[in-house]
């Protein structure tokens, strides 16, 4: 019986499109306490490595196009309207160097296309991996309930400019719990994201309502509001389906609802005020009311100056 030997070029391919995206969720999972031991270290600046791993992987998907001549075609279009809205920035700011650094939101979506044949071929290792991150993720936010973790707070200095390493805040006298995470966002997304795919795909029965509620009571903890919103419609979408499963049809239509209040709360929310002497006001809208009268308005001035 002779063994079928997986080309080395193809291995290669395997460790850098499945065990790379994997490494940068990680980094990103466990973004604090990283940032902090290499702060110690003087060597916080190293994090930016998961960035340069991503432009290697999207670099070589550009150099196997060239040699194989098979364009990916998502890949393509999306370079295409990258391109066309690097123009748009530059003819708007009229600052080059701004355009580039902006290139770093959209690396991970580009590297996501290269990667996600590769990382959803096998589905097996997929979820063994996420399985363990999400635990991880998990722990990171139970383990902040009891103890004072060193890297709350945390801030460092690079290139002169100070960086917060970990966003410290509270709702409402609560704090905001962050886990392994530089912030409570950040860390229920990606508790919710990776559960809410392990219970698509993966998990069943009891063992998944188990689970589930355990994302939830960590969810909480977070105090991430938007989050423990949607994690409250996905239980009910769910529990609805266990009910009525033959109704699917009917689901997909009620999926609407959601996606529209999420367009809608922030345009209502223009009207809306925030009375600066109510805790409770503050504790529950004061995040929603920030982006409508700081950040977004900041952002249009950003690109009109």
């Amino acid at each position: 019986m002779t063994t079928r030997r997986v080309p080395q070029h193809s291995q290669v391919r395997t460790l850098l499109y499945f065990y790379g995206p994997i490494l940068y969720l990680f980094s990103q999972i466990a973004d604090g306490p990283i940032r902090y031991f290499l702060g110690l270290f003087g060597g916080v600046g190293l994090i930016y490595l998961r960035d340069v791993l991503l432009i290697i992987i999207i670099i070589s998907s550009i150099g196997i196009t060239f040699i194989s001549g098979r364009i990916d075609k998502a890949l393509l279009w999306t370079t295409i309207i990258v391109l066309f809205y690097s123009v748009v920035s530059v003819s708007y700011i009229g600052s080059i160097p701004v355009m580039l650094f902006s290139y770093k939101t959209i690396i991970p979506f580009l590297a996501g296309i290269v990667c996600f044949k590769t990382v959803f071929m096998d589905m097996e290792r997929l979820c063994r991996m996420l399985n363990y991150l999400l635990m991880l993720a998990i722990f990171g936010v139970f383990l902040d309930y009891f103890v004072d973790l060193p890297w709350s707070g945390f801030s460092y200095d690079l290139v002169g400019v100070s960086i917060k390493g970990n966003v410290e805040s509270d709702t409402m006298g609560i704090d905001r719990l962050l886990g392994f995470g530089r912030s409570n966002i950040e860390s229920s997304s990606q508790i919710y994201v990776m559960a809410a795919f392990l219970l698509s795909v993966r998990w069943r029965g009891w063992f998944a309502l188990m689970l589930w509620l355990v994302t939830g009571v960590a969810i909480v903890l977070t105090t991430a509001k938007s989050i423990i919103v949607i994690y409250i419609i996905a239980t009910l979408f769910w529990i609805a389906f266990k009910l009525l499963p033959s109704a699917h049809k009917f689901y997909r239509v009620l999926l609407i609802f959601p996606v529209a209040a999420m367009v809608a709360l922030p345009l209502l929310s223009l009207d809306f005020v925030v009375d600066p002497t109510d805790p409770v006001s503050v504790g529950l809208f004061a995040s929603l009311s920030d982006r409508i009268i700081n950040a977004w308005p900041g952002v249009f001035q950003s690109v009109q100056d």
